[in-house]
């Protein structure tokens, strides 16, 4: 069985001289006072414990006041733009222009190239008589491209340039790349190569006005560049509608021109009459048996014993001769 010491209260244990000195301190500090949130939430934590009669209630109340410890995160933002270090202990150059020097033309280049072309044209006739055969990238000389892999694209290799005493200069950004232009004037029967400098490519792609430059250009004389897409089907127009052809697709059996292909083909230079002074075409002719279908082959049926030659310049059929009826 327990004691009687065991089994007295503790207000009846007398008081050794330790309690009696730790009585005699003062009593610790009161704790801070909660803030004004953490109140919110305990004043609402007791109010859905003591009120406990609707359970979406309560679910509502402790949503509310967790969401008064939530509070938004401030967006974090990005440091400014310097220059980086590799590991290798490199320099990179912020790039000056997202286009490799070898990268083909864009859209946005090969439009303000075009652009920068016909607005250097004299007249309005001029410019618009202007037909672009080709529009290419003049590639750029070796430093260039060495330079542009060094420290401006990756993997950046330094080692590509020549050591120089002094180490190497890096320029801030990279040389602006040029395109090369072939156009034919068909007013003027003349064609010409243009060198354009595509300075300030971004301003076409906002709306705004090109900003390419015209390095050179000059007339390259008893010449006749490819003929393009549009040249193809105006020869066929104008073949189609010479009527002696009409007469002479009727002989054969063909009365619907919609089964007809004219397929326009460059003349050689075999004499004097095929000089280049003129832009003539010799076209071939081939027949389809039916306008709609896809997977028909054309070129498998073609229309012997027709001579055509068409003037591409002023788009006239000059010579026609039906040789033979096959």
């Amino acid at each position: 069985m327990a004691s009687t010491q065991e089994k007295a209260t503790h207000c009846c244990i007398p008081k050794t001289n330790d309690d009696i000195k730790n009585n005699n301190k003062a009593p610790p500090p009161p704790p801070p006072p909660p803030s004004s949130s953490s109140t919110k939430v305990l004043q609402n934590w007791s109010v859905a414990l003591v009120s406990g009669s609707n359970p979406s209630e309560d679910t509502i109340s402790k949503r509310a006041s967790m969401a008064t410890l939530i509070r938004p995160v401030e967006p974090i933002s990005d440091p400014p733009a310097t220059n980086t270090t590799t590991s290798k202990g490199i320099s990179i150059m912020p790039r000056a222009q997202t286009s490799h020097p070898l990268d083909p033309l864009s859209a946005a280049e090969i439009s303000v190239a075009v652009a920068t072309v016909r607005a250097a044209g004299k007249t309005p006739e001029v410019r618009d008589s202007m037909r672009f055969i080709e529009v290419a990238l003049v590639e750029p000389e070796k430093h260039v491209v060495a330079l542009a892999d060094a420290y401006f694209f990756p993997p950046f290799q330094p080692s590509l340039l020549p050591r120089t005493k002094g180490g190497p200069v890096i320029p801030s950004k990279l040389p602006p790349r040029q395109a090369r232009l072939v156009v034919y004037n068909k007013r003027s029967n003349e064609t010409s190569i243009w060198i354009v400098e595509l300075s300030e490519v971004h301003a076409a792609t906002r709306g705004g006005h090109h900003r390419g430059k015209v390095i050179s250009s000059k007339v390259v004389p008893d010449v006749q560049p490819p003929m393009d897409a549009m040249e193809y089907a105006e020869c066929e127009a104008v073949v189609k509608d010479f009527p002696p052809f009409r007469e002479a697709m009727k002989k054969r059996g063909i009365e619907d021109m919609d089964l007809v292909m004219v397929d326009p083909w460059c003349v050689g230079y075999h004499s004097d009459a095929d000089a280049p002074t003129r832009r003539l075409a010799k076209p071939l002719i081939f027949c389809r048996t039916e306008s709609d279908c896809p997977i028909e082959n054309g070129y498998a049926r073609p229309v012997e014993g027709i001579h055509v030659l068409v003037d591409m310049q002023n788009m006239v059929v000059i010579e026609f001769e039906d040789r033979k009826l096959v």
